[in-house]
């Protein structure tokens, strides 16, 4: 449903965290929209070469393994998705470090393997 403040929402959402006003638990907050990834489908990548792709300051932290930290992913705009998020045909795929199609990084993501 387009325009009923979902991204809003998730903006108010990371802001309050960044602020430090609500979700402390949290380490790092990526949002990241669908409309971007579309554009990425055509090569393979790591979840760490993406996160890299759209935060470029990550490239340069020290996080060696993000399995230590509370992460939150905010995937938006879903209804411009132009990915096949095929979640019964799925391969399962749990190495942030080794690249793949976007798609089968995202169902992966959202499965709880990644």
């Amino acid at each position: 449903m387009a325009g009923i403040g979902k991204t809003f929402a998730s903006l108010k959402y990371m802001l309050d965290w960044a602020e430090g006003k609500a979700n402390e638990n949290i380490y790092y907050t990526f949002p990241l929209p669908f409309r971007e990834l579309n554009l990425r489908k055509e090569r393979e990548h790591s979840f760490e070469e993406l996160i890299h792709q759209f935060f470029p300051a990550m490239e340069t932290s020290e996080i060696e393994d993000y399995n230590k930290y509370k992460i939150l992913v905010v995937l938006d705009g879903y209804d411009e998705c132009r990915l096949d998020l095929d979640f019964s045909e799925n391969t399962v795929w749990t190495d942030m470090t080794k690249p793949t199609s976007v798609e089968v990084l995202l169902t992966n993501l959202i499965q709880g393997n990644l």
